[in-house]
């Protein structure tokens, strides 16, 4: 048995969905991919915060977290190295400027304060567990991803290509707080 086409409110929104859709499938980057989120009568308190009407369609990115690295392999976790560890590098060959050390040391200071260390690296719980997790910069982080643009531009001063990572699966997370995730890569996507 055919089910009967949408009449009214749900044909409206269908008309409108699938202009979005087109929309959005017309305007994104290569290699990016967009979630839907819809917008319907079932939740109107979040419409004004959204900016958005009821029955529209919004497109986010599904990219959920960052990372910043260099092309230089971790010992460790045998991922890129992370930035951190590469500003790390760069300041202890002692090849910074007197004002680039500054910069270093303040953004480093500023991470410190606002930016917890991950209390788990490995998904096992055994105390020698090969620490493979990599860490990742929740996409809401604004205020830390703006921070972190310091260091980049203290690296890519000195030579350092710095490569910036986005993704929605970046494997098992072992350690989560407000402003980042520390995760486990999955097999085979390493």
């Amino acid at each position: 048995m055919r089910s009967r086409p949408p009449t009214g409110h749900r044909a409206t929104f269908n008309r409108r969905f699938t202009s979005a859709l087109e929309h959005a499938d017309s305007q994104r980057a290569p290699g990016w991919s967009f979630l839907p989120v819809c917008l319907m009568d079932d939740r109107p308190e979040v419409l004004p915060w959204l900016g958005a009407r009821e029955g529209e369609c919004q497109f986010r990115s599904l990219a959920k977290y960052v990372r910043f690295v260099v092309y230089k392999r971790d010992e460790d976790s045998l991922e890129p190295q992370g930035i951190f560890q590469a500003a790390a590098d760069l300041a202890a060959s002692n090849q910074l400027a007197s004002h680039e050390r500054e910069i270093y040391e303040e953004t480093r200071a500023w991470f410190r304060e606002r930016l917890k260390k991950p209390k788990r690296f490995a998904r096992s719980q055994q105390a020698n567990a090969h620490a493979f997790a990599i860490c990742w910069f929740k996409d809401t982080a604004h205020e830390h991803l703006a921070q972190v643009r310091q260091f980049v531009y203290l690296l890519e001063e000195h030579g350092i290509a710095v490569r910036q990572l986005t993704t929605a699966r970046p494997g098992y997370v072992v350690y989560e707080d407000d402003f980042q995730i520390a995760a486990e890569p999955f097999r085979g996507e390493r």
